[in-house]
């Protein structure tokens, strides 16, 4: 299984917003900032010594303004794609005032037996 929670919040940080796991996150989160979720984390093809897992990803912004969400989501997407991911889809949504732009990635990513991981 390959592990990369880290790496993904090291590079999302760059946009200068807090992160946060979406899991826990409250109403009294700090906004405008960055949520995510590991979606899926799964085996798609294992050999003897190499495999390759499907990965997908939730992330969000949030923000008080439709220009905080597009500026941020542009950020987010850049570097989504550096890290080898591909958008599947992007959604924005609205209550009480405070909006969401959820962007969902997926990646398909090498994983080598040998030497426990990428």
């Amino acid at each position: 299984m390959i592990d990369i929670n880290k790496e993904i919040v090291k590079e999302l940080q760059k946009t200068g917003l807090k992160m946060y796991n979406e899991y826990f996150v409250d109403s009294s989160t700090h906004i405008p900032c960055i949520t995510y979720r590991e979606h899926d984390n799964s085996s798609y093809k294992e050999g003897d010594i190499i495999g390759y897992s499907q990965l997908s990803y939730h992330i969000k912004v949030w923000g008080k303004d439709l220009q905080t969400l597009i500026q941020y989501s542009k950020d987010i997407d850049s570097i989504m794609r550096d890290l080898g991911f591909k958008r599947i889809s992007c959604n924005t949504l609205w209550l009480d005032g405070v909006g969401q732009r959820d962007l969902k990635y997926t990646n398909l990513a090498l994983e080598n037996f040998n030497n426990g991981g990428i």
